[in-house]
């Protein structure tokens, strides 16, 4: 895949994260060239702002 700011190549990088019980492995690509980290809460908020976006042009 390519980053969407720079055109590089994403990696995926799992990230641990702690909660009270347990650690939750959490997968996120990372862009190689400009290090822009992406995972699904980020790419839902993009496509969120881009159709009120959308919405309020017409």
């Amino acid at each position: 895949m390519a980053c969407a700011r720079c055109s590089g190549l994403l990696v995926i990088e799992v990230w641990g994260v702690l909660d009270n019980v347990r650690e939750k492995r959490l997968p996120k690509m990372r862009c190689v060239n400009c290090g822009s980290i992406e995972d699904s809460v980020i790419l839902e908020n993009r496509l969120i702002e881009r159709s009120a976006i959308c919405c309020t042009m017409h």
